[in-house]
């Protein structure tokens, strides 16, 4: 598998591997929340995944109607085609600016890409992302 090159807005984001779960952190706070290559939920074919915030999956540039998370809020449950179901938690507090909604219509992307195109979200995190993430765990 070839690697692809890192975009110049990847270079300027810090990576933070926490319980199977990969955050990229801008100095903003804006901080993109992706699954690990390695996670268990990648192990086998996709058939759902389920945002439990209703507006997980806000467009345009205002973002109206973003909600307040907590680190052990529910961002999304993942369900595979073998039966097994994976609840994934944010692990930060902040704000859901974006759920990725392609995943809704092409789970399998998830699987092809997870910390690229496949991230789960993305939040405007509420004190730095180092720090929250120590503070919460999400298993």
């Amino acid at each position: 598998m070839s690697v692809r090159p890192c975009s110049n807005i990847e270079e300027d984001l810090k990576p933070i591997e926490r319980n199977g779960l990969l955050y990229y952190e801008h100095g903003t706070h804006i901080t993109v929340v992706c699954l690990m290559p390695n996670h268990p939920a990648l192990k086998s074919p996709i058939e759902s995944i389920t945002f439990f915030q209703k507006n997980a999956c806000l467009v345009g540039k205002g973002k109206k109607g973003a909600c307040k998370v907590e680190g052990r809020s529910r961002l999304c449950e993942i369900k595979n085609i073998d039966g097994t179901s994976h609840v994934i938690r944010y692990g930060i507090p902040g704000t859901m600016i974006e759920g990725n909604a392609r995943l809704l219509t092409d789970p399998e992307l998830l699987r092809r890409s997870p910390t690229y195109e496949g991230y789960l979200g993305i939040i405007l995190a509420s004190s730095k992302p180092k720090e929250s993430i120590t503070l919460h765990s999400i298993e």
